[in-house]
Parts: structure tokens; sequence; C-alpha cells
């Protein structure tokens, strides 16, 4: 199964704090409230955190295309790398073995 398509983005609902990750398509998940007391280093975790998640669909496209630049193009291409990049893939994808 494919995942919702991109792009998504982290957007405010409402005037209480409430914000939501979206797609064209809808919402995909509600981001809970930050709770206190909370520290300035946590509340800027949280932002990342959900900043990354919505960024999940272009990170899964540029991976996807520097894994087919890899494998189609001779040179001398670090194996670590591409491994890494199958891995991000495949756990992106669901394919991740246990």
């Amino acid at each position: 199964m494919n995942h919702t398509p991109g792009p998504w983005k982290r957007i405010a609902i409402g005037g209480n704090g409430r914000q939501v990750i979206s797609s064209g398509h809808g919402w995909l998940v509600e981001l809970p409230k930050r709770g206190e007391p909370e520290t300035d280093l946590q509340a800027q975790q949280l932002e990342a955190d959900y900043d990354l998640m919505a960024a999940a669909p272009e990170l899964l496209a540029a991976c996807q295309e520097a894994y087919r630049l890899m494998k189609n193009s001779p040179g001398n291409w670090e194996s670590q790398t591409a491994e890494m990049l199958y891995e991000a893939i495949s756990n992106a994808e669901g394919k991740a073995t246990v």
C-alpha cells in the first residue's frame, strides 16, 4: 500500500494551539498539544519532530531518486550509503525485515 501523496504540511487549526499534519487530501494526524511544564529544549524537539514528519514524502522521494541514480551509475559509490538508502526506503514503505 502506498502512503498518502505529498506534500504534507504542518498547520495550525483553530486558535487553541492545535496542529495537524495535512495533505491535499485532508488531515493525516492531529499532533499532540504541548503540555506543561515543558522545557524550551523539549518544545524545540517537538517542533523539529513535527517538521520532519511533514517532510516525509519529500525525503522518501529524494532517497528513492538518489538510490536509483546510484544503482544506475558506474563509479565508486560507497556500498554503505546505498545500503542506508535501501534500508530507509524499505522502512518507509513498510517492507523492512524484522
